[in-house]
């Protein structure tokens, strides 16, 4: 399913399962195993984390929401073959997913 169709049916399982298949897309794009294997190691690292911070939350869909633009972004900067931008909007989500991560472990309890 897409992340806009595990949206709208609001289950925390389908919607973390569509955001790892999109970003997992992104990264075999890039076509650099070495990093993909990073990539995938972390991914299992922070993913306890990732679910405990979104079961706090009340409204969790509304996270993911504000982040659709970014994500119809990349895809369009990668269909286009603009890598700067490319990175740049990427390494803006990464950097707002943080900001979200930390901002709502310190509001809900959550600890690394």
């Amino acid at each position: 399913a897409s992340l806009e169709q595990a949206l709208a049916a609001g289950e925390l399982p389908a919607i973390l399962s569509a955001n790892y298949e999109f970003h997992f897309s992104v990264y075999g794009a890039a076509a650099a195993a070495t990093l993909n294997g990073i990539a995938e190691r972390l991914w299992l690292r922070m993913s306890p984390l990732h679910i405990s911070v979104f079961r706090a939350h009340a409204d969790r869909t509304t996270a993911f929401l504000e982040t659709l633009p970014s994500h119809h972004a990349l895809i369009a900067a990668i269909a286009k073959g603009d890598a700067a931008t490319s990175v740049k909007i990427f390494r803006g989500m990464l950097e707002h997913s943080r900001d979200w991560h930390v901002e709502n472990m310190a509001r809900h309890g959550v600890t690394a």
